[in-house]
């Protein structure tokens, strides 16, 4: 499943998201970004599952604590 990802620091979640995986959801980048959004290719068919794993990777940063992020499929 594709999920894209929203945000006013889509480079540095880029970044932080790529290559990881959360509670066996492995996420990586597709390299298509459009503006403040990008898009991920993700191992998972259920999107409430892979969004909530996104969350937890990017909200353990903590540069990303207080950031408001969108996560669409």
């Amino acid at each position: 499943m594709k999920i894209k990802v929203g945000t006013t620091k889509i480079d540095d979640v880029i970044q932080a998201l790529d290559k990881q995986t959360q509670d066996g959801i492995t996420f990586t980048y597709t390299g298509v970004k459009r503006g403040i959004n990008a898009e991920f290719d993700c191992d998972s068919d259920d999107f409430a599952q892979a969004k909530a794993a996104a969350k937890k990777i990017i909200k353990s940063h903590e540069e990303f604590a207080a950031l408001f992020i969108s996560i669409n499929k």
